[in-house]
């Protein structure tokens, strides 16, 4: 409609000055001398002057009144363009350049969402855990996150499915030998490819044999005992129990070594340092004495010790 109005505008305009230059010549031609063509003609000029002027200024007011585009606006603008075309990369870079709100997030999730329909599920994990690193409580952007990393454990499960101790462990290499077991390092497909260690029962359990028996009696209850304890200065017991005639014990896998190989002269540790790892070790035994549990051997091989955050833990 106001593209009709402007362009009658114009006409109007047109046909004025036409008439008032026709006006002009029929006076200045001599046939008729009359001031009052004159006038008239001067009254027509100004009339298309103040249509000409009126038509302008309306323009400039409607334009005026629009308020400008923002830079996020323009680039919201341009990456929806871009998102209708599927060239979804390049919105996505667009989308990143905007302010992080709660309306980009939702953009956000209906890009990676795009992505998903085009079996990019790496692209929509990107895209999720941006929205993640602005709006941590996003609750689609969790969800698919986690369904991906399940997807993937699973997908990575069944194709070692042969392999894995229990259905769940994949064993790595042998960590080390003890008196009747042995401890592994694995992963934990049932928790994120967590790495844990595995302590096996050196025994092919027979429940007609009773010493035997008492020794697999013994270890699970060792099992049940250190699992009820949770305390920062103890080893944390992930998982327990036996496959087939195999006794086991997953516990959390510490980076690090037992106090035994800092007992050498050539690598024994600052005061203050053992200062601070007695100190660890005593809390850790004292909220293991409030739970009723005596440990019965504490010394440096059971002890296990991270340089990297001076951290001690009883094994």
């Amino acid at each position: 409609m106001t593209i009709v109005s402007n362009n009658f505008r114009h006409l109007v305009l047109f046909l004025l000055f036409v008439e008032a230059m026709l006006l002009l010549l029929v006076s200045y031609s001599g046939h008729y001398s009359d001031t009052g063509i004159m006038y008239l003609a001067a009254a027509i000029i100004l009339s298309a002057l103040l249509v000409f002027r009126t038509s302008i200024f309306g323009i400039s007011r409607k334009r005026s009144d629009r308020p400008p585009l923002s830079k996020d606006d323009e680039n919201i603008r341009l990456a929806l363009s871009f998102q209708g075309l599927a060239k979804l990369d390049a919105a996505f870079s667009l989308f990143k350049q905007c302010q992080s709100n709660q309306k980009l997030a939702s953009l956000l999730n209906n890009l990676a969402a795009d992505y998903e329909v085009i079996n990019e599920q790496e692209n929509a994990k990107k895209v999720y855990q941006y929205i993640l690193s602005f709006e941590p409580d996003n609750l689609i952007a969790k969800q698919k996150l986690t369904q991906f990393r399940t997807e993937a454990l699973a997908k990575r499960k069944n194709s070692k499915a042969s392999t894995l101790f229990n259905n769940r462990y994949e064993v790595i290499r042998c960590l080390g030998k003890g008196s009747g077991s042995s401890v592994f390092l694995a992963r934990d497909f049932d928790n994120d490819e967590e790495y844990v260690a595995i302590k096996i029962l050196e025994i092919n359990y027979d429940e007609k044999n009773e010493l035997e028996s008492e020794l697999f009696a013994r270890f699970m209850r060792e099992a049940d005992t250190a699992a009820s304890l949770h305390h920062d200065n103890i080893i944390r017991i992930v998982d327990s129990g036996h496959a087939g005639h195999v006794a086991y014990i997953a516990m959390e896998y510490i980076r690090g070594k037992t106090l035994r190989e800092y007992s050498d002269p050539h690598t024994i540790l600052p005061v203050p340092i053992v200062l601070d790892l007695m100190a660890q070790c005593a809390d850790g035994l004292h909220y293991a004495h409030n739970k009723g549990i005596i440990h019965r051997d504490v010394k440096p091989a059971n002890i296990l010790f991270d340089r990297n955050t001076n951290v001690a833990k009883l094994g």
